[in-house]
């Protein structure tokens, strides 16, 4: 979770209370109370940031189970599917007056 705080009456976190200070007490939040166009774009910058920092630990882990998924599927002795060889029954012919649709 990554709490963001748009009020600035809300950053102190010890006057949280209830659910909301259980759930997100204990993480850092991010200051998005500020109207200057300056004081938010760095604001934003710095959620995207973090953001990032949480999302690509999750991209390198999956990526390393799919590398590993990979090398099981290459080792696994599977059957060949079975493959009919009978040959295949002659079509009659239709009559010269009939279409097929």
């Amino acid at each position: 979770m990554l709490p963001i705080v748009m009020e600035a009456s809300m950053t102190n976190t010890s006057e949280w209370d209830g659910s909301l200070s259980m759930t997100l007490g204990r993480h850092r939040y991010h200051k998005l109370a500020s109207d200057l166009e300056i004081e938010f774009n760095d604001a934003v910058g710095k959620i995207a940031a973090a953001i990032r920092t949480m999302i690509e630990p999750q991209k390198v882990l999956s990526n390393e189970l799919q590398g590993v998924a990979r090398q099981m599927s290459s080792r696994s002795q599977s059957p060949a599917p079975s493959v009919d060889t009978a040959p295949a029954s002659p079509r009659s012919p239709l009559p010269q007056d009939q279409e097929v649709l």
